[in-house]
């Protein structure tokens, strides 16, 4: 029930805070204005029975504004309805040209799953022109069984996007992005995408099974940050462990980096589904870049980074991530099935190395492209 009520309350706020084009902010007045000087010129007779109903004004009821005025107000109204017509049609013909590109990405389930593309916002208007990325290997359902294989999918995203976009000017397409993937490659995902650019991202709703963008209302709830006792001036490396769904298993996470101290970022009576705030997100995403910026401004030259969070909020920390001016950073796979719970992680490229590599953490030995 509460799902309903959630979902009627949406519905009516987007609604109400809809995208008013301006064409027909111009035709409606226009027309009813016209409209209005009509009805004071003509005046229709209904014979009812024996009586006759009458709509319209006319003879001396009529409304009268003078010839002059009368004028002017109907070439008001038709340049109202004209401008209006001109816009609607030229924003049409815009909206037909401009693309909605949809990344679709992904990499847990072997289940089909609704599409992207059907999910896109309807604020968001062009033509929806899917890009589908899967890291899935069909192996074991849910499980990357082969990361390097994914990593090598996913580093082919630039090349698609510069296909698809290659002649458009920046205002010609939008970016909608979607995924269900490990942790590392979401982050990583969102690395390639950068900030520089207007994305749109949804996420997915475990419960009603569909894509969703991120219109709920911010509770206001955010990290606590617990810094170590340690002087971080005397180290080159620190985890980083981020709890924003589930809790990380900072035990775990400080056993595959040996005298390593250990910065955690707790969200705030945080669950599986306090995410779907768009500005909680960016608040978020700036306590997160704002750590990353006082690690690196206390010599740290490396961060281990442990995530635990919705994909959408791991895809927006990837993009807020500098990676010409803030520390290494290697992210972390989580499988507590696994004999080690974080088998492997992702070293994401940096400003002058442009390689992103699959680290297998048992062996510390790279696996992955550069290796």
């Amino acid at each position: 029930m509460k799902s309903q009520i959630d979902y009627f309350w949406r519905s009516g706020t987007d609604w109400l805070f809809r995208r008013r084009r301006l064409g027909l902010a111009l035709i409606s007045p226009g027309i009813l204005l016209f409209a209005i000087l009509v009805s004071s010129w003509i005046e229709v007779q209904i014979p009812i029975g024996d009586a006759e109903f009458s709509i319209g004004m006319s003879g001396e009821g009529a409304f009268s504004l003078g010839t002059t005025l009368t004028s002017l107000a109907v070439l008001m109204a038709l340049v109202l309805m004209t401008s209006g017509a001109v816009i609607t049609i030229s924003d049409w013909r815009r909206s037909r040209r401009r693309k909605v590109i949809a990344i679709e990405c992904r990499g847990l389930r072997d289940q089909p799953g609704k599409p992207l593309e059907q999910s896109i916002p309807r604020r968001i208007s062009g033509t929806p022109e899917p890009l589908n990325l899967n890291l899935r290997q069909g192996i074991r359902d849910g499980e990357i069984t082969d990361p390097r294989a994914a990593l090598s999918r996913l580093e082919a995203l630039p090349n698609d996007l510069s296909t698809r976009t290659h002649g458009l000017d920046r205002s010609d397409f939008q970016i909608v992005v979607g995924a269900l993937a490990p942790v590392p490659f979401l982050y990583y995902l969102g690395c390639i995408l950068d900030d520089e650019d207007d994305v749109e991202v949804l996420d997915w709703d475990r419960h009603s099974r569909h894509w969703r963008d991120l219109s709920d209302f911010d509770d206001g709830r955010r990290f606590q940050v617990d810094w170590p006792e340690q002087d971080l001036r005397e180290y080159d490396e620190v985890i980083l462990a981020v709890s924003a769904s589930y809790e990380v298993d900072v035990s775990a996470a400080k056993s595959v980096t040996s005298d390593t101290p250990c910065v955690v970022m707790d969200l705030a009576e945080r669950s599986t589904s306090s995410h779907w705030s768009k500005e909680k997100q960016m608040e978020l995403g700036r306590q997160f870049l704002d750590t990353a910026i006082r690690l690196s401004d206390t010599g740290i030259r490396k961060i281990h980074l442990f995530l635990a969070s919705p994909a959408s909020l791991a895809i927006r920390l990837g993009m807020l991530y500098d990676r010409r001016n803030l520390p290494e950073l290697h992210i972390y796979q989580y499988d507590r099935k696994n004999i080690t719970p974080f088998p492997w992680c992702l070293r994401i490229p940096t400003g002058h190395d442009n390689l992103a590599q699959i680290l297998m953490t048992e062996s510390a030995k790279p696996s992955g492209r550069g290796s």
